[in-house]
């Protein structure tokens, strides 16, 4: 230690002031002392001449050790933060490095703001645990620098704070499913609380008649606990550099007769968002579940038939997508934010053997008009793109159940080739044209193509009346903003100018039912009578 070695010199270069060399006899020593007194010829005897002598000596000894060593212990030893934090803190276990985890932070301790492997973490609650990256990784937080972007998960991934080369750097990316968004073969145990609930629609009304038991505060807990930082950390320390957060509707806002928690996985992606900042991982924000359903699958919100550019609530089921897509743009092409969340995923899975493909041809162009109409084009504007036993169990569905116990390589690299070696191409070979990563400075988009395909479609399956009879909605309501977070640590200039809104030229107003209009339900969509005329409101 350190002071160890500062207090031995001490005591060395002290030591001559007993006379002589330190390897001299102490009779020696004396004897010199003696002759330079100049005692004379009457002294005692031997025996008592010694002991004389010996008591002497042992006294300037004591003197001289208590001179040097009392402040030396006081000063350097007794102030050491070395000899302070080689005891172990109750509470927590230490692993091999000898640190304490999910233990208290000692109070009155800096917190650091960047590590690497081995480093110590303080969580938001004060336990703390070891970040372990065997890839060269780092970790970067700063509270009075919130949007700090000079992290990096490891030494194949370039830090957020530089440029991600589409087609170029490799992504290594996992879905947090099951999160924001329920899936009951991903997050089983919280739908067997409620047997025969299928899918998050009946799981939401389910409990919403339990108030005794929390009602649907029940899924804000699960938000709480089924991701947490430590998972974000394991995530980067895994080699991997990208998520995939799949997030539903209701993340901005409900309407009448839609029984999800609404406006709360909001706050809890944010969370993901600057987890992921810290730690070095980009984001694609996957649009999961949207009104009406995409597919009619469990895991789009409600289990049944598909209401997204299908039946009769088709068209405005997926108007009202498209503006969902445009306040989740508006908030992620911040400066603060659009460096995390690089690319959104207009709709998950929809049907397309239901829908077919020139409807969704039209949605997703209508989809790129709309955000690039946000974004800009140009460099830098990225692309659009059950257990019984209560947990995962298939390794399919959980990345660290297999790299737990050994199924996927600990390097993510390893896995290069894998899918070819067995015969499954990739749909996606060489680099993306530059026009599809938004890599150029003017819009792309032939008028041929455009013409082909308008918005809204000349048709979509399982309507009753021809699609100018169809219900709409309208542009009148104000527009909903997503709510930033609250930086209390950071000064008001690194929060300047953020308020969930990019582009202040897109003044287009909110989705709203037209007055006077009827609209069938959003998911059965059947008319109490078949409309002859569009309806323009009262």
């Amino acid at each position: 230690m350190i002071p160890e070695r500062q207090s031995s010199a001490n005591l060395s270069n002290n030591t001559p002031l007993l006379g002589g060399t330190p390897n001299q006899s102490v009779d020696n020593n004396l004897g010199n002392a003696a002759s330079r007194d100049g005692l004379d010829e009457k002294q005692p005897s031997k025996g008592r001449k010694r002991w004389l002598i010996l008591a002497i000596v042992l006294g300037i000894a004591t003197i001289v050790f208590l001179a040097v060593f009392l402040p030396v212990y006081f000063v350097v030893i007794r102030k050491s933060p070395t000899a302070e934090s080689g005891s172990s803190t109750s509470g927590g276990s230490s692993d091999a490095s000898g640190t304490t985890a999910d233990a208290p932070a000692p109070s009155g301790t800096a917190v650091p703001t960047t590590g690497g492997d081995g480093s110590i973490i303080t969580l938001e609650n004060g336990t703390t645990f070891t970040y372990r990256n065997s890839f060269s990784g780092f970790w970067v937080h700063n509270p009075e620098e919130p949007f700090n972007n000079n992290a990096r998960p490891n030494e194949w991934t370039p830090p957020l704070n530089t440029s991600w080369r589409w087609g170029v750097d490799r992504i290594y990316g996992v879905n947090l499913g099951g999160w924001l968004v329920l899936e009951p073969f991903i997050s089983p145990e919280i739908f067997q609380r409620y047997p025969g609930v299928r899918d998050e629609f009946s799981l939401s009304q389910a409990m919403v008649a339990d108030t005794a038991n929390g009602g649907l505060r029940q899924i804000e807990e699960h938000y709480q606990t089924f991701i947490t930082e430590v998972d974000i950390a394991e995530i980067a320390a895994a080699g991997l550099n990208f998520l995939r957060v799949p997030i539903g509707f209701w993340a901005i806002e409900t309407w009448d007769g839609e029984p999800y928690l609404a406006k709360t996985s909001w706050t809890y992606f944010l969370r993901a968002v600057e987890w992921a900042r810290k730690y070095g991982l980009r984001i694609l924000l996957d649009l999961h579940a949207v009104p009406g359903s995409q597919n009619g699958l469990n895991h789009s919100g409600k289990l049944g038939t598909t209401n997204f550019l299908a039946g009769n609530m088709g068209i405005a089921n997926a108007e009202r997508t498209l503006d969902n897509l445009r306040v989740f743009t508006q908030f992620i092409s911040q400066p603060q934010y659009r460096d995390v969340v690089v690319a959104i995923g207009l709709v998950n899975e929809p049907m397309a053997s239901q829908i077919g493909l020139d409807p969704l041809h039209s949605f997703n162009l209508r989809a790129y008009d709309i955000i690039r109409s946000v974004t800009g084009y140009g460099e830098g504007n990225g692309p659009i793109g059950p257990s019984q036993a209560g947990r995962v169990e298939a390794p399919l569905w959980s990345y660290k159940l297999g790299l737990d116990n050994g199924w996927i390589p600990r390097d993510p690299r390893d896995s290069v080739g894998k899918c070819a070696a067995v015969g499954v191409s990739t749909p996606v070979q060489g680099t993306f044209d530059a026009f599809r990563t938004g890599a150029v400075p003017s819009p792309t988009v032939s008028a041929a193509y455009s013409a082909r395909y308008p918005w809204p479609p000349t048709s979509i399956p399982s309507a009753d009346v021809p699609i100018s009879l169809l219900p709409t909605f309208t542009n009148t309501a104000a527009a909903v903003t997503l709510p930033v977070p609250t930086n209390t640590s950071a000064p008001a200039s690194a929060t300047a100018g953020l308020d969930g809104w990019f582009n202040n030229d897109d003044r287009t107003g909110g989705i709203v039912t037209v007055a006077g209009c009827p609209y069938p339900n959003f998911y059965t969509a059947t008319f109490a009578t078949a409309p002859t005329a569009a309806c323009t409101g009262s």
